[in-house]
């Protein structure tokens, strides 16, 4: 019975990959987190992986992966060919997704522009204090 579910959530997973520089640790995770987190509330499982390891979530598995990033340590991306590409370093977070790059703070300003929410309590910028490199 683990097994089919184990099997089950890996090939339904959209695989999330994250890395980053010394330093920009916490900007990753809080990026990793946002897009991981809107895949589970989706109802879409996450295969997450990143330089602490693996983890695979479904929807209202939220703590594992929040749980996972917040041991995040630098290191580079392990997975490139993932669906979607987390990238912390030198001030800014790259995202890639859908064949496209972009910074995090950008995907999170044209999220706003479109209307979106920022219902994620991880992703509360003001919870993590000014000079962050994150801006609303």
């Amino acid at each position: 019975m683990v097994k089919a579910y184990s099997d089950r959530v890996t090939a339904d997973a959209v695989r999330v990959s994250a890395g980053a520089t010394d330093g920009h640790e916490d900007d990753a995770a809080e990026a990793a987190a946002t897009l991981c987190c809107a895949l589970l509330d989706a109802g879409v499982p996450v295969h997450l992986s990143s330089p602490a390891g693996v983890v695979e979530a479904t929807a209202g598995d939220r703590r594992r992966v929040l749980e996972h990033l917040s041991r995040l340590r630098s290191g580079s991306v392990p997975d490139e060919t993932a669906a979607v590409v987390v990238s912390g370093d030198a001030g800014k977070t790259h995202v890639a997704l859908g064949g496209r790059e972009t910074t995090f703070d950008r995907l999170r300003a044209d999220g706003d522009a479109a209307g979106g929410s920022n219902r994620n309590p991880a992703t509360r910028v003001d919870a993590r204090g000014a000079g962050s490199g994150v801006s609303a």
